[in-house]
């Protein structure tokens, strides 16, 4: 069985490779990817080359893997100023966590950093749906604003954003 080792997203010429992303395996059983920013670079295609822009944290067995956390790279491409944790109930997704991490010593740490968005999710595993989103101000505590997802069977046909702020 194949595994994916790169992908590649092109500029709207086709021709330059903009961003590329590297699958890192362990046995077989894929352990994180890197998202690098490639613009201008003659050397796109080579694996750890370019500006880090994302790395995703896996775990689990082989083609059962699930998601950890997600971290967001500043320009520099070193100092993590974004992380998403991923929640779990058994293998399906619960929930995920958006915090602020730019200059904090600990932003790989779950839990830690100042809360800007959180989403809930319902359905079995892997066919997981997002019920709700919301939206914190700068304090991390107070919701300003929430998305509301509505389906009709498997198909998303409407979102509805409220303004929650300063509203009990």
């Amino acid at each position: 069985k194949e595994l994916l080792q790169q992908t590649f997203l092109y500029d709207e010429t086709g021709e330059n490779i903009i961003e590329r992303t590297d699958f890192e395996y362990d046995r077989r059983t894929l352990i994180a990817t890197y998202k690098f920013d490639t613009e201008g670079r003659s050397d796109a295609r080579t694996r750890g080359v370019g500006t880090l822009m994302e790395e995703s944290i896996f775990e689990g067995r082989r083609s059962k893997e699930k998601i950890q956390q997600t971290f967001v790279y500043g320009e520099d491409g070193v100092s993590i100023i974004e992380r998403i944790d991923y929640e779990y109930e058994g293998r399906r997704l619960v929930a995920t966590y958006n915090f602020d991490t730019e200059g904090m010593a600990d932003a790989r740490t779950r839990g830690v950093g100042t809360l800007m968005e959180e989403s809930v999710f319902d359905g079995i595993s892997g066919r997981e749906k997002i019920q709700q989103t919301f939206y914190y101000d700068e304090d991390g505590i107070t919701i300003i604003e929430r998305t509301d997802y509505e389906y009709a069977g498997k198909r998303l046909i409407a979102t509805y954003k409220y303004d929650t702020y300063g509203k009990e």
